[in-house]
């Protein structure tokens, strides 16, 4: 009789293992970069683009290299003289006129044809004319008008005066004692104004 053979139990199979994950290669002795260095103040600061620049205006150069030349003043409105005066201000000018508006004597000039004369000379405003007009009509301060004139144009003033006056005729008989008179609230003795009174008189 054949040996009838016993059916081996089959083992169980083992379980699979899962996958191994692999592991990331550890880099040894990396070199890491080394960071920008901060400014003091902690922040970067950016250099300025071409166009972020401010563009500066280029000055405007003279084509002739010369500096421009000021109008020369007018002798009448600056009352300059040949003796080398300065010109007066505006305020010189019109108190130089308050002080003819006391020379000339009322009856002397009924019209204000002289005093208007005078005030052209020194080449007043409209408005300064009426209203040295309105004070000769009345009680005026010489001293007032004195103080406002520069002490260092005197001479000049006085200069330019005797020419005026000579030009206008009748120098000796209408103005000459009025000028002088001037002459005297300004701070000047007779004997000074009459040096400058040759002088000028000299050379006309």
């Amino acid at each position: 009789m054949k040996a009838v053979s016993k059916p081996t139990a089959k083992k169980p199979a083992a379980p699979k293992r899962p996958p191994l994950k692999k592991k990331a290669p550890v880099v040894k002795n990396a070199i890491v970069a080394p960071r920008p260095s901060a400014t003091k103040s902690g922040v970067t600061k950016k250099k300025p683009s071409l166009s972020q620049k401010k563009i500066m205006p280029a000055q405007t150069k003279n084509p002739l290299g010369q500096t421009p030349s000021r109008s020369a003043p007018s002798p009448t409105r600056s009352v300059e003289t040949k003796t080398g005066g300065e010109p007066l201000s505006s305020t010189e000018r019109y108190n130089l006129g308050g002080l003819f508006v006391c020379a000339i004597e009322r009856v002397n000039d009924p019209e204000f044809k002289r005093l208007r004369a005078v005030f052209r000379h020194l080449d007043l405003p409209s408005q300064e004319k009426d209203n040295l007009l309105r004070l000769s009509q009345g009680f005026t301060i010489p001293k007032l008008f004195a103080d406002g004139v520069g002490q260092d144009k005197v001479s000049g003033i006085l200069s330019s005066l005797i020419l005026f006056a000579s030009a206008e005729g009748g120098y000796e008989k209408k103005w000459r004692d009025e000028i002088r008179q001037v002459g005297i609230w300004l701070g000047y003795f007779p004997q000074q104004f009459e040096q400058i009174e040759t002088k000028v008189l000299a050379k006309r």
